[in-house]
């Protein structure tokens, strides 16, 4: 009987430690099959720090006024914010501002857009497309010190052709991007004796027509001109000479000879016979 007792309590221990053993067996594979899969497995993407910014809502063209109804905010990757874009914090500073460039939508705005642009990179408000040129002018180019940035401008030239000096245009409806070193305007100053008198002004052209001025500036006398902005008509590009200056290309008037008036003939009868 106590054999038999010893027997059953050995059948009982063996299956327990055996089921011990099957759970730590189990536990074991368990923990290496994680660790495997967790090696295979794509570790998760951490969240991507971002930032809010100020966008344009729309295309926005050089030229235009910023108001409320233009930006908004949006949040972007942070090691994708610019040093000079415009937070919403301070989004306030660019209302009523010109933008200097276009701005595509959905791309932040950059203080360096605007017109009184903080800190600005001149590099950073040229025209896509264009090249700034700097030439110089004399007290009639610049206006005597009306010209500011963002103003519009005609460019003429005057040479001497087969020993004649003629004058036609060269550049129509340019943009100025800078008078002296003067990027922005202050309009408290415009007119006045503080606005002096400017010796270059830089401007924003195509490659191609940068040759051309370089190439014009050897050859004669360039004269800047201002134009409305709004006013979209080119000048013609007819030449101007002194014939052209007193008129006497011309045809002269046609001579109209009128046929004279005949006098009225009146008989006079004087006397008589009977």
């Amino acid at each position: 009987m106590i054999l038999r007792n010893k027997n059953l309590w050995l059948v009982l221990l063996s299956l327990v430690l055996g089921g011990v053993g099957i759970y730590l067996a189990n536990s074991v594979i368990q923990a290496k099959l994680a660790e495997e899969l967790g090696r295979i497995a794509p570790q998760a993407e951490k969240p991507i720090p971002k930032t809010s910014v100020v966008v344009a809502n729309f295309d926005l063209a050089p030229g235009t006024v910023i108001d409320t109804s233009m930006i908004s905010a949006r949040p972007i990757p942070s090691e994708w914010v610019p040093a000079e874009v415009v937070l919403p914090d301070n989004y306030e500073i660019t209302l009523g501002q010109t933008l200097m460039v276009a701005i595509p939508k959905g791309k932040p705005i950059l203080f360096t857009y605007l017109s009184g642009g903080r800190s600005p990179t001149f590099s950073g408000i040229i025209p896509e497309g264009k090249r700034a040129l700097t030439m110089p002018v004399d007290r009639i180019s610049s206006m005597s010190g009306f010209l500011v940035p963002g103003d519009d401008i005609d460019l003429l030239i005057s040479y001497k052709k087969s020993g004649k000096k003629i004058l036609r245009p060269l550049l129509q409806n340019v943009t100025v991007l800078a008078t002296d070193t003067r990027l922005n305007v202050d309009k408290s100053e415009m007119g006045t004796a503080n606005s002096g008198r400017i010796s270059t002004i830089t401007i924003a052209v195509s490659g191609e027509d940068s040759k051309r001025l370089i190439f014009a500036q050897q050859q004669g006398k360039i004269t800047a001109v201002l134009r409305n902005p709004d006013d979209d008509e080119n000048l013609s590009e007819n030449t101007m000479d002194m014939k052209r200056l007193f008129h006497e290309d011309r045809p002269a008037p046609k001579r109209v000879i009128r046929p004279k008036k005949k006098r009225a003939e009146i008989e006079y009868i004087i006397g008589g016979q009977s």
